[in-house]
C-alpha cells in the first residue's frame, strides 16, 4: 500500500491488496482490478484518478469520509451515477499500438487528492441550512461570521452525507459533489527481439611454446531472442453496479497530493501468471524456501526475493 499525507492507496485484485515493488504492481493480464482508498485524516478528502493519462471519473472527485475507506471498482462515463465498467488490465498488443497507438502514460494510475476545508465546508452548510429554513437565526452577521445560528433538527449532521458507507464526488467548479454506495462486494505486443548477425571469423595465437595455433570461431546462425512484452493498458471490464448520488457541502483546500502506481503484466522475461498479493509468500527461486510476505531475502540461502 503506498502512503502519503495522511492517505493511502493500493490496486486489488480479487479483493485482494497487491504488493508494491517500490512503485510498481504486477497484475496478470486480462485481470479486472479496483482502487482502494483509505483517508487517516479527520477531514474528508477528495480524489481523482488518471489511468492511462486519462480522467476516468468524468470530471468528477471522490470522497472519502474522515478516517474512511473506499473501493472504486469502476469508472464514470457521460455522468452515469448507477453503472459503469470494470476497470479491466489487458496486454497492450501490436494490433492495439497500431489502432490506438502508444500513450507516453500507458500503465500509469495516477491518484490525485486534496483535503477538505472544514470552516469553509461548515460555512458553506449553515448559509444553505439558513436558506432553507433549516436553521433559525437568532443573532446576525457580523465579521464575515454568522451568529446565534441554532438548528431546528440537532440530527441533520449525523445524515447520510457523513455515513462512512458513502463515497463522493465533485461535479462541477462551484463545488457540487457525487455521493455513492458500494451496491455488492467488488470482484475488477506483439514478440519484441534482437537479431544476431551472421558472422564467421577466425582467429590464431602463438602457444607459450612458440608453436603456432589456431581455432575457428564458430559460425553464429540468425537466431530471434524472444522478450516477453509486459506492457499493458486498461479498458472496460463487465459492468458494475456500483453507484454514486450527489451532494454539494463540501470545500476543499487548493493544495493537492499526488501517488502514482506503475501497472505492469511481468517483466522483460516473464508474464505474471497470478496476482502478487501482500500476503504471498515469495518461494526462492534457488533453494526452494518459503519466505514470508515481508521477507526481501531468503532466509535460508540469502537469495535476492525481488527478481526485476
Amino acid at each position: 500500500m503506498m502512503y502519503s499525507n495522511k492517505f493511502a492507496a493500493a490496486v486489488k485484485v480479487g479483493g485482494k491488496i497487491l504488493r508494491e515493488f517500490d512503485d510498481t504492481v504486477y497484475v496478470p493480464f486480462g485481470s479486472e482490478y479496483s482502487l482502494y482508498f483509505k483517508n487517516l485524516n479527520n477531514v474528508r478528502a477528495g480524489v481523482s484518478v488518471s489511468i492511462d493519462g486519462k480522467d476516468i471519473l468524468d470530471g468528477t472527485e471522490l470522497i472519502v469520509s474522515p478516517n474512511g475507506t473506499l473501493d472504486l471498482e469502476r469508472s464514470i462515463l457521460n455522468s452515469n451515477l448507477s453503472l459503469g465498467n470494470k476497470l479491466k488490465f489487458i496486454e497492450r498488443t501490436s494490433a492495439i499500438e497500431n489502432h490506438r497507438g502508444v500513450g507516453g502514460e500507458d500503465g500509469l494510475i495516477r491518484i490525485e487528492f486534496r483535503f477538505e476545508d472544514k470552516v469553509q465546508s461548515d460555512l458553506k452548510k449553515l448559509l444553505r441550512d439558513v436558506k432553507e429554513g433549516k436553521v433559525v437565526m437568532s443573532g446576525s452577521m457580523g465579521n464575515g461570521g454568522l451568529l446565534g445560528g441554532q438548528h431546528r433538527n440537532d440530527n441533520y449532521y449525523g445524515g447520510p452525507y457523513f455515513n462512512d458507507k458513502y463515497c463522493a464526488s465533485s461535479l462541477d467548479a462551484v463545488g457540487s459533489t457525487i455521493d455513492g454506495t458500494r451496491s455488492r462486494t467488488l470482484s475488477s505486443k506483439g514478440m519484441g527481439g534482437m537479431m544476431m548477425m551472421n558472422c564467421s571469423a577466425q582467429a590464431s595465437y602463438a602457444a607459450p611454446a612458440q608453436e603456432a595455433a589456431s581455432m575457428d570461431w564458430m559460425n553464429c546462425e540468425m537466431k530471434r531472442e524472444v522478450q516477453t512484452n509486459d506492457v499493458g493498458i486498461t479498458v472496460p471490464g463487465a459492468v458494475s453496479h456500483q453507484s454514486f448520488k450527489v451532494i454539494d457541502d463540501v470545500v476543499f483546500e487548493t493544495v493537492t497530493h499526488v501517488l502514482v502506481f506503475k501497472i505492469k503484466g511481468g517483466n522483460a522475461t516473464k508474464k505474471v501468471e497470478t496476482a502478487i498479493t501482500v500476503n504471498a509468500k515469495p518461494e526462492c527461486k534457488f533453494c526452494g524456501k518459503l519466505n514470508s510476505s515481508t521477507s526481501k531475502f531468503c532466509t535460508e540461502c540469502g537469495a535476492g526475493l525481488i527478481i526485476v
